[in-house]
């Protein structure tokens, strides 16, 4: 058991619901599956069960959040008092960046928070070309996005060398007569219906300009802003979608298929945008570090 499992842990008893205690965490609410999973298995005990209004307590539940509540307190109390002793100084970031981007960086954003709670942290989870508006105009100081940037006022401020990016694939149904394939072309789809993300997304961007490029206009029937409404919404139809393939690897969506997209928008790179000629604040730099060191780490995980 570590201090960020009892974090979660106290945040989930707290809220009542896995969903909620997800947003208040801004973490996915299968991390937190995950992670009481793997809690109750190290300690060898069920620590909620279902009631009829939500989740409850069990008695060894109920210990744990209260002698955890105390720890966490003694450890926030004692890091604020080394802190203050070192004369740290306060600051503020606003950081925007995807559900996807979060997922995949999550531990390097939550041992930032936890290490960094003197500073005013505040972080928006929208689509890239909505990030990238956001950072524009002022609204946040930084974005850690998917390219290419949309605005001249921006500048890619490097993460990695070379970017890291992620795949893209295409979802159908598997009633569709094109789950047989072990990989598409964007121009097999000329005749299928899509749902898609919305324009706030780089892909939803993307989707359109590359159909136009390889000689059709695509036929979206359905816009959304959540990836499991659009699955959902091809499980039930006819429909396809373009999704980020790491973005439901842990999730095997039942009556739908993943097939590997052989086009160059079949993978994204990705990195952080800020305003031209302003500097980053010392919070801010932090935050690009933090992140950097994750990129590092898993890039030599997957050597």
């Amino acid at each position: 058991m570590d201090i960020r499992q009892l974090r979660y842990f106290i945040a989930i008893a707290n809220a009542g619901s896995y969903s909620i205690a997800a947003k208040n965490l801004f973490v996915t609410q299968p991390t937190l599956s995950w992670t009481v999973q793997k809690l109750e298995s190290d300690l060898n005990t069920k620590l909620f069960y279902h009631a009829d209004h939500g989740i409850e307590l069990t008695e060894n539940g109920k210990i744990l959040f209260e002698y955890g509540k105390n720890i966490v307190k003694d450890i926030d109390d004692l890091t604020k008092q080394i802190r203050e002793n070192n004369n740290v100084v306060g600051g503020s970031l606003k950081v925007g960046l995807t559900v996807l981007l979060s997922m995949r960086y999550m531990q390097s954003i939550s041992e930032f928070m936890s290490s960094h709670s003197h500073y005013e942290i505040t972080l928006i989870q929208k689509g890239s070309k909505r990030i990238q508006e956001m950072v524009s105009t002022g609204e946040l100081d930084l974005g850690l996005v998917s390219f290419p940037v949309y605005y001249d006022n921006l500048e890619v401020e490097p993460c990695a060398s070379p970017f890291p990016s992620y795949d893209v694939s295409v979802f159908v149904s598997k009633e569709n007569l094109l789950s047989t394939n072990k990989k598409l072309k964007l121009k097999d789809l000329a005749s299928e219906k899509f749902s898609i993300l919305t324009c706030d997304f780089t892909l939803g961007n993307l989707i359109y300009d590359r159909c136009k490029e390889v000689g059709f206009e695509p036929h979206v029937v359905f816009q959304n802003e959540n990836w499991e409404v659009l699955l959902e919404n091809v499980a039930l139809t006819d429909n396809v979608t373009i999704l980020p393939t790491e973005l439901v690897k842990n999730i095997k969506p039942k009556d739908v298929k993943s097939i590997k997209l052989d086009d160059k928008i079949g993978k994204i790179n990705i990195g952080f945008v800020k305003r031209k000629h302003e500097k980053l604040s010392q919070p801010n730099l932090l935050f690009c570090q933090a992140i950097k060191q994750g990129i590092q780490a898993q890039q030599k995980i997957s050597k």
